[in-house]
Parts: structure tokens; sequence; C-alpha cells
């Protein structure tokens, strides 16, 4: 999988991780996570947890959100949103976390573990 970041560590490029990722994650152009309510400032970032892993860098995609998971990195919040793509979350009856983890109940836990 491949992540594209945009930020001061870096820039706008696909990014290397130590460990694998199975899930697509990006950010959600012109939002962010106001640094004076204990954000860190950047734009939120979206976990794509449809089945169809391989996107084009940059792709634009019709989501549902199915949830929000708060974490904190370097002593800020920093959410996740954890989307579907709509056709996916339509054809699987899929509108929330909680139908996500009866229908696969592993899939958000390798979420949570991957970021932490």
């Amino acid at each position: 999988m491949q992540a594209v970041c945009v930020d001061d560590v870096c820039g706008l490029e696909v990014c290397s991780y130590a460990k694998p990722i199975d899930f697509n994650y990006g950010l959600i152009p012109q939002t962010w996570t106001d640094s004076k309510w204990g954000g860190h400032g950047d734009p939120l970032s979206i976990v794509d947890i449809s089945s169809k892993l391989a996107k084009p860098i940059l792709s634009i995609c019709d989501y549902r959100v199915l949830g929000v998971i708060g974490l904190v990195n370097r002593g800020k919040l920093d959410y996740k949103i954890i989307a579907m793509e709509v056709s996916e979350a339509n054809e699987r009856k899929i509108e929330t976390l909680q139908q996500l983890q009866k229908a696969e109940p592993e899939r958000l836990d390798k979420v949570v573990e991957w970021f932490s």
C-alpha cells in the first residue's frame, strides 16, 4: 500500500513506513485539527478500509464515513477518519464502525495496531 504525506516531515510524496500497511491512508484536503484546540495542525487523516486497495496517488473517491479514532501523536490530538468507498459500503450494508466490527472483527483492530 502507499500513503501520501503532505506535511513538514514528508512534503508531498509517497511515504515509507517501518510496518506494512494494509489499507489506504491519506488526507482530507482543506481540513485540519486546530492546534489551539490540542490538534496537530495538519489536515484530517483518512483511513480507507475498502477492499480495493490499489488506488492512484491523489485519487478522489466518494466515501462513507464509518467513524473516527482519536489518537495522540507527539502529545497532540490526531484523529483518523475511518471510511469505506460508498459503493462497497452500500453493497456490504456497512454504515458504522459497529457494523464493520461485526462483518470483519479483526479489521479495525489491525488499523489501531498499525498506528500504535
